[in-house]
């Protein structure tokens, strides 16, 4: 595997690299996974991955079929190396997952990701959170979904508007869907944006895929929260729900409350965060414990 790297990427990815071929040539049925995360140890944290060590390594795997997981995040990686991932999407049949978390990929790395994606046949996970990608790159990701089998999506923290917002929940309404876990946290967007309440409402209402969905730290207010909440009563899928740190009062909660009551679906529910009564959050604590 080192030898078709014709550059000279940091030792510690070296080693990483080697260390899954000497896994993968083991064989067994087990994925392999490539961890090349920029901050999980000392050594790798002052000698992260620019786009110029990613090169070779795309490369490489380029056709290796043994390596099921690239894990690229918290590295310095621009839009030439989110470019070179994204060839390496639409000419590997065997990757699974890729993170991409906390680069620098911006708006044109993020439509080279999502150009890949209707030829990627394999990927089921793609985490691009942390990334300043803006609307543009959004839309283009989002208009790629229903040609994707991806299942998990995250595009928390990436500078997203409502435009986004509206193409991942038109995508998300399409029986052609295959997304279970959605993660939109953070997206850019006004207090008072009366938009996004309808728009979150109706994709929970008529899709049918997803388990999990964050929409934490959106400045969602107790009218978007109405509208929630009528969806959730007809959604027979979603399990788990993510609310956190948005502009929810007692009314909010009171709506929560209330269909929790009477839900049978819903496992998990998270509004940590936002502006409730104690004596409410212990209501709806019990509530979901029922």
């Amino acid at each position: 595997f080192c030898t078709s790297l014709k550059a000279n990427p940091p030792p510690w990815v070296r080693a990483e690299i080697d260390g899954a071929t000497a896994e993968a040539e083991q064989g067994g049925e087990e994925p392999v996974a490539l961890d090349l995360r920029g901050n999980c140890l000392p050594e790798r944290f002052n000698a992260r991955l620019a786009s110029a060590d990613v090169f070779p390594v795309t490369e490489a795997l380029r056709n290796d079929v043994r390596i099921t997981s690239l894990d690229l995040g918290y590295n310095k990686i621009d839009a030439s190396g989110a470019a070179a991932v994204g060839r390496v999407l639409g000419q590997n049949g065997t990757l699974l997952n890729i993170n991409l978390e906390f680069n620098d990929i911006g708006a044109d790395g993020g439509k080279s990701i999502a150009e890949a994606l209707p030829s990627c046949t394999s990927l089921r996970q793609l985490v691009l959170r942390g990334n300043d990608m803006g609307d543009e790159a959004g839309v283009a990701v989002a208009a790629a979904l229903n040609a994707s089998p991806l299942e998990l999506l995250d595009i928390s923290s990436c500078e997203l508007g409502l435009k986004t917002l509206i193409k991942v929940a038109e995508a998300a309404e399409s029986p052609d869907c295959k997304l279970s876990h959605l993660y939109l946290s953070n997206a850019r967007a006004r207090v008072h944006e009366d938009r996004k309440g309808v728009v979150l409402g109706r994709m929970i209402e008529l899709n049918t895929s997803l388990v999990c969905l964050d929409v934490s730290r959106m400045k969602l207010s107790d009218d978007d929260a109405e509208h929630i909440v009528r969806s959730l009563k007809v959604n027979a899928t979603l399990k788990s729900i993510s609310l956190a740190a948005n502009k929810l009062t007692w009314v909010g909660g009171t709506h929560f409350g209330k269909y929790l009551a009477e839900n049978a679906v819903l496992e998990e529910l998270d509004l940590s965060g936002n502006e409730l009564q104690v004596s409410l959050s212990l209501s709806l604590c019990l509530s979901l414990s029922l």
